[in-house]
């Protein structure tokens, strides 16, 4: 149903679901880590007990149907080079002000979303 979009999640484990849902209706979805991995990877529980961030059921839940990558959002230069690796998303989701505020080239310019909690 949704197979033309393209769409980058920048979201904590607070806004994976949204994610989920748009990846579950066939867009691709491609999940901006940090360095170090998504914080949600350490939510428990684990397979086996195994703590470890390759083996969270959060994680593998909430990131079902997703690919991933790992950007250090903080470092000079910002999410611009973001632009190589995904030449034309349909939209942006995050929950981080920084992400939201960069300069991701004109190709994400079609439609930002920024979840907040009130």
């Amino acid at each position: 149903m949704l197979s033309p979009y393209r769409v980058l999640d920048l979201t904590d484990e607070h806004g994976l679901f949204c994610g989920q849902l748009l990846a579950d209706l066939g867009a691709d979805v491609i999940a901006v880590e940090p360095p170090g991995g998504s914080p949600a990877r350490r939510i428990g529980r684990f397979a086996d007990d195994i703590a470890d961030p390759d083996r969270s059921l959060f994680w593998w839940s909430y990131s079902r149907n997703k690919r991933s990558v790992v950007v250090d959002l903080e470092a000079g230069g910002g999410g611009g080079g973001c632009a190589s690796w995904c030449a034309t998303p349909t939209s942006c989701w995050s929950r981080s002000r920084r992400a939201t505020s960069m300069d991701w080239g004109s190709a994400t310019r079609r439609c930002g979303c920024s979840i907040r909690g009130w």
